[in-house]
């Protein structure tokens, strides 16, 4: 896939806010029912069994980047960015390159989820599709454990209401250190790293 992760500071060219955009080639361009990838989702949320599908259930097939766009709507931050979606994902024709856009109170967390949901989503369309696991060895309970990295690196109670006031007034707003994060980068990975290269940030 070769995906590039680009990390901004709010505002940017995409939005108002922090976010990251990640571009990628789609490994699949087969579409699956909502149905076939709700089962698998149950499967790899085995701590809770809870449904993809927060709100209605789609009625039409997904493509791969459509499905990685629900995936990271199902994990985004619900702080500061709640009152608009933020979340935008598009590809040219087939086998071409595909991007997504994710705003964030904090581009760190928005990375996270960008490269976790990539990962669930190989996971979910390689199931399907082929009948085996993805390329990448996930760790137990990937969707619980993304869900606790993710509320880690949030921001305190205290910060989050400062920022949320300060974007409903259209106050841009970025990180000016690290601080007021809480876990460690190190440990906040969904995909067991052991055999992979690192992921190049930057274009």
């Amino acid at each position: 896939m070769n995906p590039k992760i680009e990390l901004f500071h709010g505002p940017n060219k995409f939005a108002d806010s922090a976010g990251a955009v990640v571009e990628f080639e789609p490994p699949f361009n087969e579409t699956l029912s909502a149905d076939s990838i709700d089962k698998q989702w149950k499967k790899l949320d085995s701590h809770q069994g809870r449904s993809l599908w927060t709100g209605n259930q789609p009625e039409n097939e997904l493509s791969f980047v459509d499905l990685y766009t629900e995936i990271v709507s199902y994990f985004r931050q619900p702080v500061a960015v709640c009152d608009h979606k933020c979340i935008s994902g598009y590809q040219i024709g087939n086998n071409q390159r595909a991007w997504i856009f994710l705003c964030h109170t904090h581009s760190n967390t928005a990375n996270l989820i960008l490269r976790s949901s990539m990962a669930l989503t190989n996971e979910i369309f390689s199931l399907i599709v082929t009948g085996h696991p993805g390329i990448n060895k996930l760790v137990p309970n990937p969707i619980a454990n993304l869900q606790r990295q993710v509320a880690n690196l949030h921001y305190s109670k205290t910060a989050n209401i400062l920022l949320t006031v300060a974007l409903s007034r259209g106050i841009p707003t970025y990180p000016i250190s690290l601080g007021a994060i809480s876990g460690s980068m190190d440990k906040a990975v969904l995909v067991d790293t052991t055999a992979l290269q690192p992921m190049n940030l930057t274009r």
